[in-house]
């Protein structure tokens, strides 16, 4: 707490990161993996500035929230060029995106949330403090963007928080909020609020597919006069022609009347949701689509999102899964155009088109080594299947593997994956006595996913022995 308001931010926020950029220096001294320092991110730096978004929601400008997030995507890419997009890294995990956290959402989420208690009126001793010198009820500020009431914004919280909502309302609530009370806005504030105010839940009906307002009748034992009902009848004609009402209440409002915990966390995902519409097809679902020449649906990279991801812990085998999924490493081509190199002749074949695809599955030698790898796969699992690349590649899989084997086949193919990887621009393609030592030590990471999942190494027998 500071003397003054003008220090809230300079002893708090800043203060705060300047510890943790301290902390970020030391981190990346160690080794981790690319999802080990994203996690790092979300145990450690994450909470401590939740605390601050929540306590002191006062950030107006983008500019530091720029600096903060180029602080951590430096960590994160350990100084080099990123391979993922910003937003698919912000995306929900479901989605195909890292959970990364957009400090500059959650803040606003923060505030979103605070706002709780101005729209629900239901805390009159916590609106009287934050409220002290309003000249008018709650709603008229949340509902009149061009309001007058020079003390309402000159509040250095109250104005943070007007502003994150008129930043959102046009989304949050595309049409006039049913929870909006035209009475309480109207009203000259009172102190020890006590009264219900009436919402546009209560007096608006729907009939024939229209919304109308109750009669003064329906309304007697609420409104007794007539004046109030006549303001109220002149709200109404307003609301409906310039943003009309929807039959349905909205995600926001659904959220604010449920959810009493891990609000911000909600609150944030709904808020993410705008952010990335955009990217919920990814460009490289585009071009793996193109390369294996057919249609990928949304449901198939939903289960390799979830399914494909969740059969283990190890953050070093779902790195993997990611890398192949973003298309990581970079070809011949792409460093052609990056201007780092001025062939694209591929390192394993040495002809010229050596694009990402061809380096993995279409080059002559990347045959070899996949048709290898096939056959000793149906050899150990002993079932027949055709050797596909979004088999191996992707790990889409349809009915091709009996459901007994689906996570030994997956460690199979990651493990191949993995050994090609690790002589990328090497012209030698891995030995299937290479790829046989890393399945070996991939079999270790079932076995503390098995302990840590079951408490048992049953299932790890079971799914081992095929």
């Amino acid at each position: 707490i500071t003397g003054r308001n003008s220090n809230l931010f300079k002893d708090n926020y800043l203060k705060t990161w300047s510890k943790i950029k301290g902390e970020i220096q030391n981190w990346e001294q160690k080794k981790l993996f690319f999802l080990g320092r994203i996690s790092l991110i979300k145990m450690i730096v994450l909470p401590r500035m939740n605390f601050l978004f929540l306590s002191i929601p006062i950030i107006f400008s983008t500019k530091f929230f720029k600096i903060w997030h180029k602080d951590l995507r430096s960590f994160v890419w350990q100084k080099k060029r990123p391979r993922i997009k910003l937003k698919s890294l912000w995306d929900e995990k479901q989605n195909g995106g890292l959970a990364f956290p957009n400090l500059q959402l959650y803040h606003d989420a923060a505030a979103l949330v605070w706002l709780k208690e101005w729209i629900m009126l239901n805390n009159g001793r916590i609106l009287d403090l934050e409220g002290f010198n309003n000249k008018a009820g709650w709603h008229f500020y949340l509902g009149n963007k061009k309001n007058k009431d020079k003390d309402f914004k000159n509040h250095y919280i109250r104005h943070s928080l007007i502003e994150t909502w008129y930043k959102y309302r046009d989304y949050l609530e595309k049409h006039t909020p049913w929870w909006w009370s035209p009475i309480e806005a109207n009203t000259l504030k009172k102190q020890n609020l006590v009264k219900k105010y009436l919402t546009y839940r209560e007096v608006v009906q729907s009939k024939a597919g229209k919304f109308e307002l109750k009669s003064l009748e329906e309304l007697s034992g609420d409104i007794n006069c007539w004046l109030n009902y006549y303001q109220l009848a002149n709200q109404f004609k307003e609301d409906i022609k310039e943003r009309g009402f929807d039959k349905k209440k909205s995600d926001f409002e659904i959220l604010l009347c449920s959810s009493e915990t891990k609000l911000l966390s909600k609150m944030y995902k709904l808020l993410l949701k705008n952010e990335v519409a955009d990217d919920a097809v990814k460009t490289p679902m585009i071009k793996w689509a193109q390369d294996l020449n057919q249609d990928i649906m949304i449901d198939q990279w939903q289960k390799l999102f979830t399914k494909g991801l969740n059969f283990t812990c190890s953050y070093n085998i779902k790195e993997n899964i990611y890398k192949m999924i973003y298309r990581w490493h970079y070809s011949p081509t792409q460093l052609c155009i990056m201007g780092k190199k001025k062939s694209t002749k591929c390192w394993k074949c040495n002809l010229p088109g050596g694009n990402y695809f061809h380096l993995w599955w279409s080059c002559s030698e990347a045959t070899k080594y996949w048709l290898t790898i096939h056959e000793e796969i149906k050899a150990i699992l002993k079932c027949s299947f055709k050797k596909k690349p979004e088999i191996y590649l992707l790990g889409i899989l349809e009915d091709e593997i009996p459901k007994e084997h689906y996570k030994l086949f997956q460690y199979m193919i990651i493990a191949a994956r993995n050994v090609y990887a690790q002589l990328w621009k090497n012209p030698k393609i891995p030995s299937k006595e290479e790829w046989l030592r890393k399945l070996l030590r991939y079999s270790e990471d079932a076995k503390l996913t098995a302990l840590s999942r079951d408490n048992s190494l049953d299932n790890y027998i079971e799914e081992w022995s095929p």
